[in-house]
């Protein structure tokens, strides 16, 4: 765990539940997401790919 001072507080102020679950659960639900671990950049990057639409933006 990183922060369990943070960990601790959050988790009895915030609706934040399921500690870990939320790569797994992205990973499953769209698999097509890109994690990118750029350790001398000092990055982590998660990139997900947005649902094409028939409809144009405006």
């Amino acid at each position: 765990m990183r922060n369990p001072m943070l960990t601790y507080h959050a988790v009895r102020l915030l609706l934040y539940r399921g500690l870990g679950r939320g790569i797994p659960r992205v990973l499953h639900r769209c698999p097509q997401t890109q994690l990118i671990n750029d350790v001398p950049g000092n990055q982590f990057k998660a990139i997900l790919p947005r649902p094409l639409t028939s409809a144009k933006a405006a």
